[in-house]
């Protein structure tokens, strides 16, 4: 099962539940994992591939948020 804490690199592009407040969120490989919404650290757990197309359409998302990042700043 992969893991990260509030403010680690993200290992593994996919969808991630947080310990705290039942939220969430999709991620990119190299994005960092954010604090929850009442600004505490969490620990972020990767919701399996079993989860269906959900998990499919957000990790395609997360994808995507990531090429825009890194188009953006070799723009600079």
């Amino acid at each position: 099962m992969t893991t990260g804490r509030t403010g680690e690199e993200c290992q593994q592009t996919g969808i991630y539940d947080s310990n705290c407040h039942t939220k969430q969120l999709a991620l990119s490989k190299g994005a960092t994992f954010p604090p929850c919404r009442c600004r505490q650290g969490v620990i972020w757990t990767l919701v399996p591939a079993s989860s269906g197309a959900r998990r499919d359409i957000l990790v395609e998302y997360a994808n995507g948020i990531s090429g825009l990042a890194k188009a953006a700043a070799s723009n600079g």
